[in-house]
């Protein structure tokens, strides 16, 4: 029969109080660890969110110069960033007529946040909920927000959050500002003389995000937004009634703009539209 002496039971009750406790001390550590870095994690998140706004803003202003550029400081640890495709082909058609075709789809700068990071399913950032109310998912943004007029004070650059695999930030440029600038006079030359004919002027205007270098190490990176080129084409139509379609993927938004105004009181011939292509490049060191 096995005796265990007093002694003996003593260093038992040790050892099982020494194990007890490293398990306490080792859990209470790691539950620890984990709430500084689910602090850190957030802190990280939250700070790419504000400079990503910063980005987009960056984005729109550069776009108006060809060759301009700028600089958003972004800090990365436990997530990442990246351009992206969406592989979506995009086209915008005015009338039926193609201004604009990109099979590669639309680029889309992504963060994700580190592995401890949620957020909602979606959340649109940039515009504001005071600014929209009816952009609940992301399908609302692909199939009401393709075509903005530029009247409603909306930008072209948007920011939403959403929860996929991870938590993400995304910054997207997939769609058009249609801008009606108002009735111009066109010369021409008859028999040596000149006329005047007056054209509706429209402008449509798309920024498309490309690539750039990237390299560089650390926690700390410099973004860095320049507009490499922006080229311009015109089509002119003999009717003042447009309808404009952006289809992205399978989805698609029409518009149309009609009762274009007339000049002096007379019908105007026709409306000039003028597409600018602006190319954006992204790059980060």
């Amino acid at each position: 029969m096995l005796k265990i002496n007093r002694k003996g039971q003593t260093v038992v009750e040790v050892v099982i109080l020494i194990s007890f406790s490293l398990i306490v001390v080792i859990a209470t550590t790691y539950f620890a660890f984990n709430v500084l870095e689910y602090q850190s994690e957030l802190s990280e998140y939250e700070a790419a969110k504000s400079a990503l706004e910063k980005l987009t803003l960056l984005i729109e202003n550069v776009a108006n110069s060809e060759g301009s550029s700028g600089y958003v400081p972004i800090y990365v640890r436990a997530g990442s960033l990246y351009l992206v495709s969406d592989s979506e082909p995009i086209t915008i058609r005015v009338n039926g007529q193609t201004l604009y075709s990109d099979n590669d789809g639309v680029s889309l700068i992504k963060f994700m946040g580190g592995r401890l990071v949620g957020t909602a399913n979606f959340r649109l950032i940039i515009p504001t909920s005071q600014d929209l109310q009816l952009a609940a998912s992301l399908n609302d943004i692909y199939t009401k927000y393709l075509i903005i007029d530029s009247s409603k004070g909306l930008p072209l650059g948007w920011i939403y959050e959403m929860q996929k695999n991870g938590a993400y930030i995304v910054v997207d440029f997939g769609r058009i500002m249609v801008t009606y600038s108002g009735v111009f006079n066109y010369s021409y030359i008859v028999n040596g003389s000149v006329k005047f004919k007056p054209y509706n002027v429209v402008e449509v205007s798309y920024i498309k995000l490309i690539r750039g270098s990237t390299y560089g190490s650390g926690s700390s990176l410099k973004v860095v937004a320049k507009c490499k080129d922006i080229s311009f084409n015109s089509t002119l139509l003999s009717t003042n009634s447009l309808t404009f379609v952006v289809t992205r993927g399978s989805n698609s938004q029409s518009y149309v703009l009609n009762e274009l105004s007339s000049f002096n009181g007379s019908p105007v011939s026709g409306t000039i539209v003028n597409f600018s292509l602006i190319e954006v490049e992204i790059s980060s060191y």
